[in-house]
Formats: C-alpha cells, sequence, structure tokens
C-alpha cells in the first residue's frame, strides 16, 4: 500500500479568535494619534495588531512598511514569515520574494521556509528543496507554531522528494515543541508513514502510539495501523483497528478499503464466510458511489460552489436530493475530511471575523486612519481571493483522488472476492467445517485490555481501540 501523500503545513492553521476589546483599547489609539505615524510606531502598530488576534492587519501593515522604506529589513521579513507559516497567506509570501527578489536566500529561516512551502503547493519541489532551511535553521524561528510548522513542511518536502533520512531529521525536531501546537499527531503520523514503507514495523507502531484520539491524524493513523499490523501479521490487530474505523460513529466517513482489508485479514485467518461478508458490505455502502462522484464532479469540479456546498453542509447536515443518502454522505465526508480543505476554510472564516470587525470600527476614525483600514480591507480581499484558488485546486485534487481510490478498491474487490469464493467452493466439495482454537481470555486480560463481550474482543483506550482476539482456522484447524 502507497499512502497519500498529505501537506501538512497546509493543515496546521492557528485559528485566533479576533479580540475587539484589545484593538479598541490599542489599536485605535495609535491610529487616532494626531502625530504622524513613523516607520517605528507602524512597527509597534503591527505588534499591537498581533495582540489582538488581527494578523491578517498585522501583515499588511508590516508589508507596507516594507514596501514605503523600500529597503530590505530582516526583522520584519523574520516577522512576515512567521505570520505567513501560520496563516498560510501565500499573498504575503509572493509579494516578498517578487519585491526582494535579490535577497531570497538571506531570508530568515522562517521566510524562506514559506518561500519553499509556496513553490511546493505549487508543484516545484526543486525550488522549495533549493530554498528549505536545515532543521537546525529552523529551530531558530521564534514562534513555537511557526516553528512546528516550518518543520513540518521540511519533512514533507523531503519525505515527496523521496529524501526519507532528512525528511526524519525535520520530523523529528518537532517532538520537542509538539506540545500546545493545533495538532502534534501529524508529525508521528508522517513519520509512521515513511517508517511503514520501510518496512520497519516496529517504528511505525512507535509513532502511532503517539496520536491521541483528539488529533485529526487519529483516524488515518488507524488505517497505517491497521496495515502495518496486517503486514507484520498480527491480523488480531489489524482486524481491531479496523473494527474501530468500522465504528456506528464513524459509519458515514469515506474509506472504501476498509472492507477489502478485513475481508482480506479474514482471508489470512481462513475465516472465508465472514470475508465474504465483509466483501457484501463493500458493495452495500460503496454500489453506485462512483456514479455519484461522477455526477458531482460534473455538477461542482470545476468552480467553487462545490466547496461552498459542502461547507454548507458542514453547517446545517443538508442533502441534496439529486442524490442517495449514504451517497451524498460519504462524497462530502470524503470532502470535508481532507484537512487542507478544512483548515483553509477555517482561514477564511477567520478572515471574514476579521475583515468584519474592522469595517465596524473604521466608522469612527479620522479620515487619515480609515485609510489605513482601508488598505488592511483591501489586502484581505486580495488573501480571501489566494484562499479560495488554494481551496479551489485542494478541492480538485481531491475529487481526483477519491475517484481513484473507488477505482482502486473495485479492482481489488474483484480480485479478493474470486479468492475467497473460491476457498469456500473447495470447502463445500471437501465437507470441512473450521475448528476454532482455544483462546487463553484470561491472560489477553492481564496483558491490559478488558473484556468487550461480543465475539470474543476486548477494548483498551489506545490508538485503535478495538483488539480482535481470535485464532486462525486453516490447515489442521479444519475438521470433517
Amino acid at each position: 500500500m502507497k499512502f497519500r501523500l498529505i501537506l501538512p503545513i497546509t493543515v496546521f492553521l492557528f485559528v485566533v479568535n479576533v479580540n475587539a476589546i484589545e484593538l479598541k483599547t490599542s489599536v485605535l489609539k495609535v491610529l487616532n494619534s494626531k502625530s504622524k505615524l513613523t516607520i517605528k510606531n507602524r512597527i509597534n502598530l503591527a505588534r499591537e495588531l498581533d495582540k489582538a488576534g488581527f494578523y491578517h492587519s498585522a501583515m499588511a501593515e508590516r508589508i507596507y512598511v516594507l514596501q514605503a522604506a523600500r529597503r530590505y529589513n530582516r526583522m520584519l521579513a523574520d516577522e512576515v514569515g512567521q505570520a505567513s507559516l501560520i496563516l498560510m497567506n501565500l499573498d504575503a509570501v509572493r509579494s516578498m520574494a517578487s519585491q526582494f527578489r535579490s535577497k531570497i536566500n538571506s531570508f530568515p529561516p522562517s521566510l524562506k521556509a514559506a518561500v519553499a512551502w509556496l513553490n511546493f503547493r505549487n508543484g516545484k519541489i526543486k525550488s522549495a528543496l533549493k530554498y528549505l532551511p536545515s532543521p537546525e535553521a529552523l529551530r531558530s524561528i521564534n514562534s513555537k507554531q511557526a516553528r512546528y510548522r516550518a518543520l513540518l513542511l521540511g519533512g514533507t518536502i523531503n519525505y515527496a522528494a523521496g529524501k526519507l533520512a532528512t525528511a526524519d531529521r525535520y520530523f523529528a525536531l518537532t517532538s520537542g515543541i509538539d506540545k500546545n501546537v493545533v495538532d502534534p499527531g501529524w508529525a508521528p503520523l508522517q513519520r509512521a508513514r515513511m517508517y511503514y514503507e520501510a518496512n520497519r514495523t516496529s517504528a511505525t507502531s512507535s509513532q502511532l502510539g503517539k496520536i491521541k484520539k483528539s488529533s485529526t491524524a487519529w483516524y488515518p493513523g488507524l488505517m497505517v495501523s491497521a496495515w502495518s499490523a496486517y503486514r507484520a501479521g498480527d491480523y488480531n490487530l489489524a482486524l481491531g483497528q479496523l473494527m474501530t474505523l468500522r465504528s456506528p460513529y464513524l459509519v458515514n466517513k469515506f474509506n472504501p478499503e476498509i472492507h477489502i482489508l478485513e475481508a482480506t485479514t479474514l482471508y489470512e485467518l481462513c475465516y472465508f464466510r465472514s470475508a465474504q461478508q465483509s466483501l457484501a458490505e463493500h458493495v452495500k455502502r460503496y454500489q453506485g458511489v462512483g456514479s455519484s462522484l461522477e455526477k458531482f464532479k460534473s455538477q461542482y469540479g470545476s468552480s467553487l460552489n462545490g466547496i461552498k456546498r459542502a461547507l454548507k453542509y458542514a453547517k446545517n447536515s443538508k442533502v441534496d436530493k439529486n442524490y442517495r443518502l449514504n451517497h451524498w454522505q460519504l462524497i462530502m465526508d470524503g470532502v470535508l475530511a481532507d484537512h487542507s480543505i478544512e483548515m483553509i476554510s477555517k482561514g477564511l472564516d477567520h478572515l471574514e471575523l476579521e475583515q468584519k470587525t474592522i469595517k465596524g470600527f473604521s466608522t469612527n476614525l479620522r479620515n487619515s486612519s480609515r485609510s489605513t483600514f482601508g488598505r488592511y480591507i483591501k489586502f484581505m480581499n486580495n488573501a480571501k481571493r489566494s484562499y479560495a484558488r488554494e481551496v479551489q485546486k485542494d478541492f480538485s485534487r481531491r475529487l481526483k483522488e477519491m475517484s481513484r481510490s473507488l477505482k482502486e478498491s473495485r479492482e481489488q474487490y474483484l480480485t479478493v472476492k474470486l479468492e475467497v469464493d473460491f476457498k469456500v467452493r473447495d470447502r463445500l466439495y471437501d465437507n470441512v467445517r473450521p475448528r476454532i482454537k482455544k483462546v487463553d481470555y484470561d491472560a489477553e486480560v492481564k496483558k491490559g485490555f478488558e473484556f468487550w463481550p461480543w465475539q470474543g474482543e476486548f477494548w483498551r483506550d489506545e490508538l485503535g481501540g478495538y483488539y480482535f482476539i481470535t485464532s486462525d482456522v486453516c490447515g489442521r484447524g479444519e475438521v470433517r
């Protein structure tokens, strides 16, 4: 199995609350002052805006100062870089890279990392590697949030370039700063994916054990865990992870490979009838979804209306009556579960709240100060268009991934079904049935599992939750 490469730098958007009171008491005092705003005062103004949670406005002020001064300022460049990593503001990065092109190689680590991110998002991996600072250089970034994301970005770029050892160096350095950041689960998830692909089962499990259930990395981490357990031959653990994924609370999650992997695992244990049931469940859940997805792509795929429709569904769960209920739910989950889409959308929400608040205060300002707020609004309008372009790009990518996933699962279904049906037929011809071997349940409980009274399973609070306790019924386990 090859895991889809997720771009975590587009995932960890740090959304803060806009503090209108803080804006009134500090920023407005500066803006309403009769004294002319000097560059020094404007730098302080940007920092006051930061404190109030008006990050886009603060970014606009810093870029204005750099443009007005017409000369490079490393301190301001660093602050723009850190804010860009937190806000995913590609416009600000483009502006800096364009205005100070000759200075890019001397940019501070935060801004160079943002430039690398910009190139990576545009598919220019070689350029991203060129501008990306070393892991040690990124450790000098002051903001913990920006530093964490820069390291995640560095790891992801190298992962995509096939430089796994270097990628691991970036990811490893997040471990000392992974508390109180937006989602520390993504660094261990990316490391687990790399270790899985390198067939390092123990290392994979070690990283997955660091992911908490509150993390958005938990669900994809379960699939890595299930595949890793299957590869290691621990079919009980694989079934346990899959059982968690098939929980009633997750019934509408778009993940067609769940039933295929479950059937394959049951096949390895010679539970052929149960494997047939898993395959039948796959058909029940996903039959016709491919056609509905193509219809959705035709209807929404080339415009922003599709992502707007999905975001609206996330708020009110309103189903499009032109689609079957479970088809619509699966398609919506497939789109909304994409972390890049989710977090960019949150960035848009934060920007719109900031913009609305700024507009409300600007009516109480002097004309000169009102023009400053007008400049912030213009900057945010450009940023909004940038966010929209990025989320549309991710939306189109995600729809293609979903189509590919459905096609691949269909091909896998046919292959597994053929094998399972042959085995069931052979048993019928030979008139044999499986003999279930005894399992020492007391011993399993002592390992830390609590008894879960349903078909011999156990539960414990860890990634995956369930552990299926059974034994294979292959070979000599069959009797006439």
